[in-house]
């Protein structure tokens, strides 16, 4: 089947229409929006998760709670990237002709000159006006912003580089969850709290070994959270990193980001009847304001009663972070027992002694691997240039047409707001007859 026939007419013809790119991206974002309601937002890690990773669930035939490995969504984006790279080509042969093979005027579209023009072309050329070929040899054509015949090439280049970009990251993209308490460790075949892959790929793993070194909120004056910042030694280098909110750290060919998840975690013991039951590290969250409390209930690993623990971390205009913890034993509705814990000390809570061992910090950090990121930014950046240069310095062209007969001068612009104007002054500097040719 030829270019020519009428079957790759048409086919060319819905390919490049703007009706199937619009419709495309309209069904894309409905997909997202659906897949972030089907997960019920962002997946986020239970704080007594444990060792064991949690799943990112897949739920329905289509994937739609997993966007990087729908099957819809990867048809979609391919979809969308064919229709995108075949009007790209297509704006290229456009921008070819524009620009070394236009048509010629039809006699009679014009305004006849009175007299010869090469006076028109040398005072529009001394405004910034180029020459370009016309099609023919004695005609002139002179262009204003002649690249802007290929900035609509490169609006299509940029929309082709994000659609190929975003595929290339849905397919690639490996994130994993580390939870992790000061001192601990995350490497090379840890198991992560929560992690999923694209298709094409598989889980993460980590290039090297990093340990949590220290945890440091800052509050404000006004007792919010500022800030969150991790720091970080990497094992096989001893050099010391740090991540924060909005800081990324880029390590080893991944980005790690600092979650908004922290807190204390208290090491406690407890024993009953002078009978050591066991330890047990209760990791808390922490609220702001600097001062507020935070609850947690855990039930009892040696007996049906529930423990409330209540934490509070900072003080309103305080410099130093302190964490202090209450705990309260309860029973079908009755308190057994409370106690606020201080470090190295024993306390009565009902039936049981606890002792607050030691208090110390963890973190929630999450880790990214991908690729086409960069290339997403330059679609970007090709795609916003294109539009400047299309709004800033649209094509304007004025064709001089030398018939038989007659000469013509015929003025075109498209999405230019002072059209009007500049035809009228192009016309009465080239000293333009009002009389229109018949």
């Amino acid at each position: 089947m030829s270019r020519g026939s009428p079957y790759m007419r048409r086919l060319l013809r819905v390919a490049t229409s703007r009706s199937l790119a619009a419709g495309l991206m309209l069904v894309l974002v409905s997909v997202l929006i659906v897949s972030l309601m089907v997960r019920g937002g962002a997946p986020t890690v239970p704080t007594d998760a444990g060792p064991n990773p949690v799943a990112f669930s897949a739920p329905g035939a289509l994937g739609l709670g997993r966007p990087s490995s729908s099957p819809l969504m990867l048809v979609l984006l391919s979809v969308l990237c064919l229709v995108m790279l075949v009007a790209a080509i297509q704006r290229v042969g456009v921008a070819w002709r524009r620009t070394v093979a236009p048509r010629r005027p039809v006699p009679g579209n014009g305004e006849q000159l009175d007299g010869h023009a090469e006076g028109v072309e040398s005072r529009l050329a001394a405004r910034g006006w180029i020459r370009l070929p016309a099609a023919d040899p004695g005609d002139v054509r002179l262009v204003r912003n002649p690249w802007g015949y290929w900035a609509g090439v490169v609006l299509h280049i940029g929309l082709v580089v994000i659609v190929v970009s975003a595929l290339v990251v849905t397919l690639t993209e490996r994130r994993a969850v580390a939870s992790l308490r000061v001192g601990d460790h995350v490497g090379p075949g840890s198991v992560f709290a929560a992690q999923k892959h694209g298709f094409l790929t598989g889980p993460l793993t980590l290039p090297a070994s990093l340990t949590l070194d220290d945890v440091r909120p800052t509050f404000g004056q006004s007792g919010d959270l500022a800030q969150i910042t991790t720091t970080l030694a990497d094992t096989s280098t001893s050099d010391l990193v740090t991540v924060a909110v909005n800081r990324v750290l880029s390590w080893r060919g991944m980005r790690v980001y600092q979650s908004q998840e922290f807190g204390p975690a208290y090491q406690l013991t407890f024993a009953r009847a002078q009978e050591a039951l066991g330890a047990q590290v209760v990791e808390m969250l922490v609220s702001s304001p600097a001062g507020s409390p935070t609850f947690r209930d855990i039930g009892m690993p040696w007996g049906p009663e529930t423990l409330r623990v209540r934490s509070v971390v900072g003080t309103p205009g305080a410099s130093a972070v302190t964490a202090t913890v209450t705990l309260r034993l309860v029973q079908d509705g009755k308190v057994l027992g409370e106690a606020p814990l201080t470090p190295g000390k024993q306390s009565e809570l009902g039936p049981y002694t606890v002792r607050l061992d030691s208090v110390t910090w963890w973190d929630r950090l999450i880790f990214v691997q991908d690729n086409g990121i960069p290339f997403l930014f330059l679609g970007f950046l090709l795609t916003s240039s294109a539009a400047v240069v299309l709004y800033a310095a649209p094509v304007r062209e004025v064709y001089i047409a030398r018939f038989a007969d007659h000469t013509e001068l015929v003025y075109r612009a498209r999405g230019f707001a002072g059209s009007d104007e500049e035809r009228q002054r192009i016309m009465r500097s080239a000293a333009v007859s009002k009389e229109t040719t018949t």
